[in-house]
């Protein structure tokens, strides 16, 4: 595209299209058109409405040929953009699969090397509750065969032998855990990563019933997305109820409001 066939577009390039930048015509006719606009504060008579809309629809022209110069000058560099966003696509789809396939591989290796540490855990934890359960069960028998022993003893001596010995039993029980819970094997530490390689868990989840949730966990929604075109649909078609105040939707506030909008001329503007 040539710089003269820039000039009937408001929005122009430089010969290198390193600077883009409204033409002076356009410029001058935008503060026209501001300065025109600005001027009118109050619509009460015809003649108001008059001026009101003859610049409305000016403006509306004005905007017209802008976005018209914004969608030909950037048509050429979307084409240019779509080629080059081809072309990466081309490079990259078959690699983000295969990443994808070994990011997958990794994943399942780590998730069963993790899966064996949790249960070489529980197994280690159960086998020291065992332990733990054997020896409380070993120190209440000599407790108990204690308490029989001082029971049936005639004499303090007989009393302070009984004590003796139970005392002994007892410190063989703990001796006998804790050198029994020493050898339980330690949990085996995780695998080394490799340089660059990130590994983390992460929960994974499908929603399936979408108000359940939202009732649930209404703070969980970011957005709710209403169609506003059935809702402006819904409420044409009702018009003479909600004037009477006959229909109430629930959860929706409604208001009438005048808007006067306008068509664009055929007259050209030059710029």
């Amino acid at each position: 595209m040539s710089t003269n066939d820039n000039a009937q577009y408001a929005i122009v390039l430089t010969e290198s299209a390193a600077e883009i930048d409204l033409s002076p015509a356009a410029l001058a006719r935008r503060d026209e058109l501001l300065a025109s606009s600005q001027l009118i504060t109050k619509v009460e008579t015809a003649e108001q409405q008059r001026i009101a809309v003859a610049t409305q629809t000016e403006i509306h022209e004005f905007t017209n040929l802008v976005e018209k110069s914004r969608r030909v000058l950037k048509e050429p560099f979307m084409r240019i953009c779509k080629r080059i966003d081809a072309k990466a696509k081309e490079a990259i789809d078959p690699l983000n699969e295969e990443k994808i396939r070994l990011a997958r591989l990794v994943g399942d290796y780590q998730m069963e090397l993790d899966n064996r540490r949790r249960e070489l855990e529980r197994q280690r934890i159960a086998e020291i509750e065992r332990l733990k359960a054997e020896a409380e069960k070993a120190q209440k028998e000599i407790q108990e065969q204690l308490e029989k022993k001082l029971a049936e003893a005639k004499t303090e001596e007989e009393k302070k032998l009984a004590l003796a010995q139970a005392e002994l039993e007892k410190a063989k029980v703990q001796d006998e855990t804790q050198f029994n819970a020493q050898l339980v094997p330690d949990v085996p530490p995780p695998p080394l990563k490799e340089k660059n390689q990130i590994v983390r868990a992460k929960w994974v989840f499908r929603v399936v019933q979408d108000f359940e949730l939202l009732r649930a966990h209404p703070e969980w929604v970011r957005k709710i997305e209403w169609d506003a075109l059935r809702i402006t649909d819904y409420l044409n078609a009702h018009t003479a109820e909600l004037e009477e105040g006959r229909l109430k939707i629930p959860g929706l506030e409604v208001s009438r409001e005048t808007v006067s909008t306008v068509r664009g001329g055929k007259r050209a503007i030059d710029i």
